[in-house]
């Protein structure tokens, strides 16, 4: 039996042995980048993958342009893929939640939010991941590879989306914004984590306490209540703390860094947040409402403990709390 291989006679033992010597040839990575020493097994992902390295350097070939919004793109798949976004085709949908997407990766990558499927794993220390770039983003923890750098402050990143998130910063631009109380955000992750402060939904459950987050982060933060764990350290006095935000945030008690002011007053802060519950000073609102009682506080941590006096864990002296600003002062443990 003759066959046809690429226009060429062959016989079938011979197109056997042709195409398994094709895929052995296709799994040998003999093409290495110069630069970072990343292995391909095709001249083409080579050369696709060294425009990464020719941005960074200040030439920036995307020869791949939208014709609707003039976005560049390095590949043409992928200007292929950004040009449905304006065509509004929407062909794959979610037979749980109702989501449509536009393409089948995404949706199939969307599924495994359901199935909690995770099929990428990082051989080094066996963490897993539902898509693929999660897994690669991953695996520079390990290696300190970050490709990415800001044009602007020269701050590396290891995936290009924080770099754009972190381009934000300079330009100011907040372009996503929330369709409840209109506040933007940098990014658009950002934006459907703060909707969940509106529904009130907190997915992520800790199998120990059985206490609920609205962001699965959260969890695995809470989850070293439990074990005791601490493993980021400042590097000044030693203090340990169990998320490295926590860390960057008492940086600041050696730096004496307030780069956040209130623009009334002028006062400074060392975190954005504590800006906003000082603005409540100004403007007198108090957004937090006692369900038992009805009194109402500018800051959620006043009402949590305005709330034990009903439960019976403290008690309030020498004035009523009902109608009354508390200060720690005036409460008292009962014992």
């Amino acid at each position: 039996m003759v066959v046809m291989c690429a226009g060429i006679n062959l016989s079938t033992v011979t197109i056997l042995r042709h195409t398994s010597e094709s895929t052995r040839e296709k799994t040998q990575k003999r093409f290495s980048c110069s630069m970072c020493q990343k292995k391909f097994n095709l001249r083409h992902h080579l050369r696709v993958h060294m425009r990464i390295h020719t941005r960074e350097i200040g030439y920036k070939p995307q020869p791949f342009s939208c014709h609707v919004c003039g976005k560049q793109y390095s590949q043409h798949a992928t200007l292929k893929r950004h040009v449905e976004v304006h065509t509004g085709s929407e062909r794959f949908s979610c037979d749980i939640c109702g989501k449509r997407f536009n393409l089948w990766q995404h949706f199939k990558t969307h599924t495994r939010s359901h199935s909690g499927q995770k099929p990428y794993g990082c051989d080094l220390c066996g963490k897993r991941f539902n898509q693929s770039q999660h897994l690669k983003a991953h695996i520079s923890v390990h290696t300190g590879v970050k490709p990415y750098g800001c044009d602007v402050c020269g701050k590396r990143f290891n995936q290009k989306a924080h770099l754009k998130a972190h381009a934000s910063i300079h330009t100011g631009e907040k372009p996503y914004s929330c369709d409840v109380c209109g506040k933007t955000f940098r990014e658009k992750t950002v934006v459907n984590v703060h909707m969940k402060i509106h529904t009130g939904e907190k997915p992520y459950v800790c199998d120990v306490c059985g206490k609920s987050f609205s962001q699965r982060s959260k969890v695995n933060t809470h989850m070293k209540v439990h074990t005791d764990e601490k493993p980021y350290q400042c590097d000044v006095c030693g203090k340990t703390f169990r998320a490295k935000n926590i860390v960057n945030k008492h940086m600041k008690v050696h730096t004496g860094e307030k780069p956040h002011a209130c623009d009334v007053c002028g006062k400074r802060f060392r975190e954005k947040n504590k800006v906003g519950k000082h603005m409540k000073v100004h403007t007198g609102e108090k957004p937090y409402g006692c369900d038992v009682c009805g009194k109402r506080f500018k800051q959620r941590s006043h009402l949590n403990l305005h709330m034990r006096i009903h439960r019976g864990q403290i008690s309030c002296k020498p004035v009523m709390c009902v109608g009354t600003d508390l200060t720690v002062s005036q409460i008292s443990r009962v014992t």
